[in-house]
């Protein structure tokens, strides 16, 4: 009775053993060869560790749906699964052929795109190096495609689900192409915004500008591979785009601005700029699509809209160059020599010029006289700064060692004062308030010489 249980039952068992064994032992050479492969790209930046391990789990369904298929195939009576079998029969193979197919195809992408990324980063160009930045991500959209399409062509699909399969298929490598060509242009202005001003200072419009006409184009792609009418489409959007407009002009006004700003270049990041009347004005941080950033002297992040600043006067402090003249003014007492004073000064400015890390060296500082003033003859003393922000502190050095030259010399920089030229016999008294004139109506002039006020 034993023997015949025995008999009965073994030719069950030993194929489900036998799946067992052979789904631990395949799981587990499975697990080293991942361990192979991450020990083998793993220091690679570009190596994302959950596609690995879902590459890995896939890989994993696949041995377990094919073990169990063939554990099926050996059962001595297949009666209740014959016909299961019968149906999986084509679909088994050609999705494990699947799953394996994305699995080298992904390792192989990578390893390609590492080795080329290698190769680009020792070129001068930046198209190479912005191509392997964007390529991964496509090419895993491809092989999905390709694979895609080879199983559909190799089960047995309905009629009436082949033609989506292929139409699924071409949306997804229409989305590689535009997925790429983001990426590629995207990093393209990332890498050329370290050597070109331009782009360093509208980099962010232009690539929030240029991803949004790509998948735009893409987005249309998309509605013709499905053959989708676009026209209808584009007319339903032209009226809902301008309720949107309406709705938020203050923030296109700004989105267009920023365009306009980053085309025609009037500010960059960096500069020291000005609004005319005087309420705004810093050094530019960024220039973004709808706000320009501000740091001020004080620093206080100041945030702008675009279209304030495109419709203002802007005074622009680091153009055309970053170094530039400034002046400072300064008065002296009528009775000095000019001479002297214009040298002493000149001295003073030359060693703030040669000396203070701001300055421009090289550059020889000069004073012109302007004006007979009030109480003083004034001039003006013209220097040189690396940067506006620098000028501001060259200004207080120069004021500061003008001021102990002058008084070592005996320079006077008077106070104002005012000459009254009284008719005689005239009586002025002086009081606390207001003098009082006792007869007579004294001509009120300025000389250089006289009584304080």
């Amino acid at each position: 009775m034993g023997d015949l249980t025995w008999s009965r039952v073994w030719p069950w068992v030993w194929p489900l053993l036998l799946l067992a064994g052979g789904i631990v032992v395949t799981l587990w050479a499975l697990r080293r060869i991942f361990h192979w492969i991450e020990s083998r790209i793993g220091s690679d930046p570009r190596v994302d560790e959950r596609i690995l391990s879902r590459l890995h789990k896939l890989a994993a369904t696949g041995i377990i749906i094919g073990a169990v298929y063939r554990a099926a195939q050996a059962l001595p009576n297949r009666g209740p699964f014959e016909h299961t079998i019968h149906q999986l029969e084509p679909w088994v193979p050609a999705t494990v052929l699947f799953l394996l197919w994305m699995l080298g195809g992904f390792y192989v992408a990578r390893k390609a795109v590492h080795v080329f990324a290698g190769r680009a980063a020792r070129t001068h160009s930046v198209f190479d190096d912005a191509i392997a930045a964007a390529i991964l991500t496509p090419l895993h959209l491809l092989i999905v495609v390709g694979g895609a399409l080879v199983w559909a062509s190799s089960v047995p699909l309905p009629a009436n689900v082949r033609q989506p399969v292929h139409l699924a298929a071409v949306a997804l490598a229409v989305l590689a192409a535009t997925v790429f060509l983001d990426g590629f242009v995207r990093k393209t202005i990332e890498l050329r915004a370290a050597t070109s001003n331009v782009l360093a200072t509208s980099g962010g419009v232009l690539r929030s500008a240029a991803r949004i006409l790509v998948y735009i184009i893409g987005a249309l792609m998309l509605l013709s591979v499905a053959e989708i009418p676009i026209a209808p489409l584009l007319t339903s959007l032209g009226i809902g785009s301008l309720a949107i407009g309406l709705a938020l002009q203050k923030t296109l006004e700004d989105f267009i601005a920023g365009l306009l700003i980053a085309a025609d270049q009037p500010i960059r990041v960096g500069d020291f700029v000005e609004v005319v009347d005087g309420s705004v004005s810093g050094t530019v941080l960024s220039i973004g699509w709808r706000t320009t950033r501000l740091r001020t002297r004080e620093d206080t992040y100041i945030v702008v809209p675009n279209a304030r600043l495109a419709q203002s006067t802007v005074v622009n402090r680091s153009m055309p160059a970053a170094d530039l003249c400034f002046t400072v003014p300064v008065g002296i007492a009528y009775h000095s020599d000019l001479d002297a004073a214009g040298a002493a000064t000149v001295a003073v400015a030359r060693d703030i010029q040669s000396n203070d890390p701001r300055a421009v060296p090289g550059y020889e500082p000069r004073v012109t006289y302007e004006a007979f003033g009030d109480s003083s003859i004034n001039f003006k003393v013209w220097m040189r700064a690396r940067n506006w922000e620098g000028h501001f502190g060259m200004r207080d050095a120069f004021i500061r060692a003008l001021h102990i030259r002058y008084a070592a010399e005996g320079i006077t920089i008077p106070f104002p004062m005012r000459t009254l030229d009284l008719p005689p016999g005239t009586t002025l008294a002086v009081s606390a308030s207001a003098p009082v004139l006792s007869e007579g109506a004294g001509n009120d002039s300025r000389s250089p010489e006289g009584g304080r006020e």
